[in-house]
């Protein structure tokens, strides 16, 4: 919060990771101060973009987004698709398994790996992080048909298990990552 973008950049000039630069962290995080300066927290943010119809989350999820894409245009020189990639909207398509990991994060009860701080939201409401591991098991156990990870995917997915936990379907997260992984193994060790 007391940093300047300027500091900032400084700081993540060497940062590198994929497609994402130290300006972008530096931007995301110029971005995340401007969003509590403006509502008070993160989680007021996703609250002013959240629709009276609290069963979904895909509102506060997409406004969220839009804020954070807006400042980060606004104050990123060149801004572009490494930005942009940063913080996806579920309006375009995208699984947005960051952004659905980060309200997980927030929204689920603390439970050693998720903070619970965001009280709001509701785990009902969440939408499954889907990577190519969510993706190799919830074709495996039937849960999509979809061949590729987007957001009808995610949105499948969590549908079908929210049949079986109404109240918290994206608990099963890691338990799919891990089925995921081992058959990801199984067809490695067969090739």
């Amino acid at each position: 919060m007391e940093s300047s973008l300027r500091e900032k950049r400084a700081r993540l000039r060497s940062f590198k990771h994929r497609f994402t630069t130290g300006y972008d962290i530096a931007c995301l995080l110029e971005a995340a101060k401007q969003a509590i300066v403006t509502y008070g927290s993160l989680e007021n943010c996703a609250l002013h973009h959240a629709t009276d119809a609290q069963d979904s989350i895909v509102p506060a999820m997409a406004g969220f987004a839009a804020f954070f894409r807006a400042f980060g245009k606004k104050i990123h020189a060149g801004s572009g698709r490494s930005y942009a990639y940063l913080i996806p909207s579920p309006f375009e398509g995208s699984a947005c398994k960051r952004l659905n990991m980060y309200f997980r994060w927030m929204v689920r009860p603390d439970d050693g790996i998720d903070f619970g701080i965001w009280r709001q939201f509701k785990p009902s409401q969440l939408v499954i992080p889907v990577d190519i591991h969510i993706m190799r098991a919830a074709k495996d156990l039937g849960l999509t048909r979809r061949k590729r990870a987007e957001w009808k995917t995610a949105v499948e997915i969590t549908d079908n298990l929210r049949s079986v936990a109404p109240d918290d379907p994206v608990k099963y997260d890691f338990s799919l990552c891990r089925h995921g992984m081992a058959l990801f193994r199984k067809k490695i060790n067969k090739s």
